[in-house]
C-alpha cells in the first residue's frame, strides 16, 4: 500500500525506520541505512523527512547526484521546512555546488526567515568581498 498524504513524516513506520537508519549510520552501517530508507519511500513516497535523511547519507557516500536529487525532493515536498532546506544546502555545498547552495538559502528566507541562514550567508559575502574561499568546515554542522 502506498501512502501520499502530508502526515507521511508523522507516521510511526516512518518515524521508526528513521531512527534505525540513524542507528545504523552511526555503527557504520550507512548503506544498510540507505537500502532501508529506499525501500521505505516505496511505501511513503510524500515523506520528506525519508528523502532528507537519504539525501544526507548519500552525500556522505560521495553519491553526490542522487543524494542532490532526494534533497531536491525533500524540499519540494516541504519547501517551507528550514530542515529540508539545510540538507539540501549542505548536500549541494559539499557536492562543490556554492552557488546553488547559497540560492537555496535566498530561496528559504524569502519564505521565513533563519538566523543559521543569515549567518551563513554574512560569512559567504565576508569571504567573497576579502576574496577569501568560504570552506564546509566554515559552516555550522547540520542540525540532527
Amino acid at each position: 500500500m502506498t501512502h501520499q498524504t502530508g502526515t507521511d513524516n508523522s507516521h510511526p513506520r516512518v518515524i521508526g525506520t528513521i531512527n534505525q537508519a540513524i542507528d545504523l549510520d552511526a555503527k557504520d552501517e550507512t548503506a544498510l541505512a540507505v537500502q532501508r530508507l529506499t525501500a521505505l519511500l516505496e511505501e511513503f513516497p510524500g515523506a520528506a523527512s525519508i528523502h532528507a535523511y537519504l539525501a544526507w547519507f548519500l552525500s556522505r557516500g560521495g553519491h553526490f547526484n542522487e543524494a542532490i536529487e532526494h534533497a531536491r525532493q525533500a524540499v519540494q515536498l516541504s519547501q517551507k521546512s528550514e530542515k529540508a532546506s539545510l540538507v539540501l544546502f549542505h548536500v549541494l555545498w559539499k557536492a562543490g555546488q556554492q552557488s546553488q547552495a547559497i540560492e537555496e538559502i535566498r530561496r528559504f528566507l524569502a519564505i521565513r526567515p533563519s538566523d543559521e541562514y543569515t549567518n551563513i550567508l554574512k560569512k559567504w559575502e565576508a569571504s567573497e568581498e576579502q576574496g577569501d574561499e568560504l570552506h564546509a568546515s566554515d559552516l555550522p554542522r547540520l542540525p540532527s
